[in-house]
């Protein structure tokens, strides 16, 4: 029960707030990005971030999964538990890695200005 509870404190696993950030993000860009062809690779680059969020939800409910059934499996070990921990930190670290890139690959297209102005606070979400 009680790694059933750390599974959900720290998988969670729901990536939809990060998604209406995004997608409020690429509405902001939408209108203040002027060339329309670094606003068509801004559009790409936000698609790319809303799949890898979407990629990484559905990882980390496999590994809250997996954790779920060990903590019910008497015969599960340290060392089973630790492997899908590690995998699990492994893909973490790999999908801020991704969205870091894509932030990096996004400012390629965008003046200073424009950068200022999508992700400006507060995106307020509804």
């Amino acid at each position: 029960m009680l790694i059933a509870l750390f599974t959900l404190l720290f998988l969670g696993g729901d990536a939809t707030p990060l998604l209406a950030y995004i997608d409020a993000y690429q509405e902001r860009a939408n209108t203040v990005i002027t060339d329309a062809s670094s606003r068509e690779q801004a559009k790409s680059i936000f698609k790319t971030m809303e799949d890898r969020n979407k990629d990484h939800g559905k990882k980390v409910n496999g590994y809250g999964t997996q954790l779920g059934e060990m903590s019910e499996d008497p015969n599960a070990t340290d060392a089973e538990i630790d492997a899908i921990w590690d995998q699990y930190f492994q893909d973490v670290d790999a999908y801020h890695a991704g969205l870091t890139d894509a932030r990096f690959e996004l400012k390629q297209y965008v003046s200073r200005d424009e950068w200022q102005a999508i992700f400006a606070p507060p995106v307020r979400l509804e």
